[in-house]
């Protein structure tokens, strides 16, 4: 069972079956074909072909293809990403290729950055919202983010725009905050780094704007939004138009 990373009009079928000479695990990334492309597709699920071809032989409704090529034979993403794109289709009824795509972006489907085999096994954390002044805020930020450093656990402070990324970028150095900058306009290479550094668990902090929702967090405990009123922070002209702070608080692990 393959998620192509495109956009299929609803309410079709938006997983697909394809067979291939190996068994991969849930998340490997592939590329198939569809139509009269190819194009990428992450791997939802998979059964050893004997098992299925008796389904196969009784369908008559598709002609059963086979996978064009391997891109990653270990997974992509994260099982956490995983339900969160699931999450962002369901709720805004949007294609699951484009939700997918939100978690993997393209620089990363192009060469995927190595995944934890085992990440740490953590209860979930839900923050609870919190209403600050903007006057005082930044002293509260910090004051949490420390909090949430002494117990180990990964935080993420997502900002509007390039200008709100400076400015936290600038109060945490102050307070001597070791973190993370990440935003979809940097460079393929920064984002990989970024990503992997997040993925293993050695970023511990994160400044970034609606894209850094997405990441392959595996120990959350805090996550901050900014300026929350800001239209910044809506995706008007891309779908799925989702809002990246409700995408923050509901699936994150």
């Amino acid at each position: 069972r393959v998620a192509p990373l495109t956009t299929i009009p609803l309410p079709r079928e938006q997983v697909l079956d394809y067979f291939g000479a190996v068994q991969l695990p849930v998340g490997a990334l592939v590329e198939v074909a569809l139509n009269r492309r190819t194009v990428p597709g992450v791997v939802l699920a998979a059964t050893p072909l004997k098992q299925a071809k008796a389904a196969v032989r009784k369908s008559v409704r598709y002609t059963l293809r086979s996978i064009a090529r391997v891109v990653s034979e270990k997974p992509a993403i994260t099982p956490q990403q995983l339900e969160l794109a699931r999450w962002v289709a369901k709720y805004y009824w949007a294609p699951f290729g484009p939700a997918l795509k939100l978690v993997l972006p393209h620089a990363l489907a192009k060469r995927p950055v190595p995944l934890p085999i085992a990440p740490p096994d953590r209860k979930r954390v839900t923050p609870m919202p919190r209403l600050l002044w903007k006057d005082d805020r930044t002293a509260e930020y910090v004051e949490d983010i420390q909090t949430a450093l002494s117990t180990g656990r990964q935080v993420l402070l997502l900002v509007p725009d390039r200008a709100g990324s400076g400015f936290w970028q600038e109060q945490l150095s102050h307070a001597g905050v070791p973190f993370e900058a990440y935003a979809a306009e940097r460079t393929p290479k920064a984002l990989r780094v970024v990503w992997s550094r997040v993925a293993t668990g050695e970023a511990l902090v994160v400044v970034g704007t609606r894209s850094a929702a997405f990441l392959p967090f595996t120990n959350v405990g805090l996550v901050i939004v900014d300026d929350e009123e800001s239209s910044a922070y809506k995706s008007w002209d891309q779908s799925p138009r989702y809002d990246p702070a409700a995408a923050a608080h509901n699936p994150l692990p």
